[in-house]
């Protein structure tokens, strides 16, 4: 029964992909034992193949350039510039970087004064005051998966290379 599920809605997902894109992409057949035979199938690889093209051009110089020119353009924009630069410091404190999500593991006060708990360094950033803080993952006892993503000042976490 799962494999006939998944069967159906792979078909289901090719068929109306293909039938989206085969307008854009002309018919190709295939002469086989004197017979013609249309080859479905290559809406979809010519959409992969586009979004592969998209995500090499973003990853690179001219997509780091447009999302340059995308931040200054945002940033100018009185009422916009607001909501822009707080919406982009949020993700930016909970997106992973290229070293890694955890970054080192520091003992923070949490949830009060006096209670240390251990916590992850997940990403460092400047407010709108220009007060540098960090974001620190505190894991739960019970799960380690859940827990709670909290912002301190830098001047607040005791790293190992500031001792």
């Amino acid at each position: 029964m799962p494999l006939g599920i998944t069967f159906l809605i792979l078909k289901f997902v090719f068929n109306t992909l293909d039938s989206i894109l085969d307008p854009l992409i002309p018919d190709i057949t295939i002469s086989l034992f004197n017979r013609l035979y249309y080859l479905p199938g290559v809406g979809i690889i010519a959409f992969f193949l586009l979004l592969y093209l998209i995500g090499l051009i973003t990853t690179n110089v001219l997509g780091r350039q447009l999302i340059s020119w995308g931040d200054r353009l945002f940033t100018t924009i009185p009422v916009v510039k607001n909501i822009y630069t707080s919406s982009k410091q949020l993700t930016d404190a909970f997106s992973a970087t290229r070293k890694g999500s955890f970054r080192q593991a520091v003992f923070v006060e949490f949830p009060q004064e006096g209670n240390y708990v251990l916590g992850f360094v997940t990403n460092e950033l400047t407010d709108h005051d220009h007060q540098k803080m960090v974001t620190v993952f505190v894991p739960t006892p019970s799960s380690h998966l859940k827990g709670f993503s909290s912002f301190f000042p830098r001047e607040n976490i005791p790293f190992p290379a500031d001792r």
